[in-house]
């Protein structure tokens, strides 16, 4: 053996393990580059996939809002449209019925009253449509100043006093002069008159309907009781909520409305920063309560 040779095992006496070795690392390198360019190529797809996806909701998105505009632009031309039609006639409907108030023919008087009446849900029924309407478009603002909400509830319960002196109602207003809220004052008139309309339609004859208020630090709530036929819980549920409350009740004389409105009142009460709940039991009455806030500190 060679002086060379004895000095190559000498220095390098496992080349061959090393060389093992050294394959092993390249192969695993090779591996883990490998899957790595797999995981990067599936993440890419993902993304593009995601990329797809919400290019495909946020169009899906757009063709909505366009057809719920489309919607509630149909809904106001209809409403505004219909109304001028409906209101001629509920004109010559009354002329019917005062014509017919004094004749001895029955049965002509009662299909003329129950022209008016039906004309008269027409119209209320259009205007909850166009106010809806002007709502989900954003037509109508909230210009909130400090009102005397009395004066509103007085207002409005003489209109209504023909209608509770017909069911000998008794009614009673709690409500003191001076009594201040800050909220939007035609808003607040259709919401009491709304709640002040469905307690004298669902109360009976010799009933009772309350309006009472009660003063907290920063709110004013307001409650309108009534010794009607009442609701069940599910309805309770869902009397405010435009997807389920589609079923309006008639009243105890046979009274009809819309089922807007309600759903009318709780937006309104929600722009004027308030909140609205009913409790009741069936054949026993109902009582509709609702907050406004008594000046801007309440909505700091």
């Amino acid at each position: 053996m060679t002086l060379y040779e004895y000095g190559k095992q000498l220095v390098f006496p496992n080349i061959s393990i090393w060389s093992s070795h050294l394959i092993t690392i390249i192969f695993g390198s090779c591996l883990a580059t490998l899957a790595t360019y797999h995981v990067i190529k599936c993440y890419n797809v993902l993304i593009s996939k995601i990329r797809q996806q919400n290019e495909i909701s946020q169009q899906l998105c757009n063709d909505l809002q366009k057809i719920n505009a489309n919607k509630d632009k149909f809904l106001s031309i209809m409403s505004h449209d219909l109304k001028n039609c409906v209101n001629s006639f509920y004109g010559a409907a009354e002329l019917l019925t005062e014509h017919f108030k004094s004749s001895n023919d029955e049965i002509a008087k009662d299909i003329s009253n129950e022209l008016l009446k039906r004309t008269n849900y027409l119209i209320e029924l259009l205007d909850n449509l166009l106010t809806w309407a002007q709502i989900q478009q954003g037509n109508i603002t909230c210009s909130q100043e400090l009102i005397d909400i009395s004066h509103v509830f007085n207002n409005n319960s003489i209109f209504l006093f023909e209608a509770m002196s017909k069911k000998n109602i008794s009614f009673h207003c709690l409500v003191d002069e001076g009594t201040l809220v800050y909220a939007d004052y035609n808003m607040i008139d259709s919401i009491y008159r709304n709640l002040l309309s469905n307690a004298v339609k669902f109360t009976k004859k010799g009933g009772s309907i309350t309006v009472a208020s009660v003063s907290f630090d920063d709110f004013l709530e307001i409650s309108i009781t009534d010794t009607g036929v009442g609701m069940s819980k599910a309805k309770q549920s869902n009397i405010f909520n435009v997807r389920e409350n589609n079923i309006s009740s008639v009243g105890t004389e046979g009274e009809v409305g819309t089922g807007l409105g309600l759903i009318l009142c709780n937006e309104f009460i929600q722009m004027n920063n308030g909140k609205i709940w009913v409790e009741s039991e069936v054949d026993k009455g109902s009582k509709f309560t609702f907050t406004l806030p008594k000046s801007t500190d309440y909505l700091e």
